[in-house]
């Protein structure tokens, strides 16, 4: 599993397994949203059903900042909440729930 840690254009942070990269555009499936809060690290999908049934996404290339690998913690804890399997060794604390919760205020 090729996961990466992407930053876009509207400053939003995406974690997914990468299955194709272009010159063009970047196929994710499973993507997740990012947040960053004062009560640690939040993550969710990034099309929560109901608003789609499709587990992959393409994004274009001039929308993407940096794709980079993820830490170990951040990648287990995503493939703990994208497979539903948890992975030992992941000392961050991530929250999820129906979609991505900013701490707004």
């Amino acid at each position: 599993m090729d996961v990466k840690l992407l930053r876009l254009v509207t400053g939003e942070f995406v974690i997914a397994e990468c299955s194709s990269d272009t010159e063009e555009e970047v196929r994710l499936s499973n993507p997740y949203v990012i947040g960053i809060t004062q009560e640690g690290i939040m993550m969710g999908p990034l099309l929560p059903p109901p608003l789609s049934d499709s587990k992959e996404v393409f994004i274009r290339r001039a929308h993407i900042l940096f794709l980079s690998t993820p830490s170990l913690d951040l990648r287990n804890g995503y493939v703990g909440q994208a497979g539903g399997i948890v992975l030992p060794g992941s000392g961050l604390d991530l929250r999820s729930g129906p979609g991505l919760d900013l701490g707004a205020g």
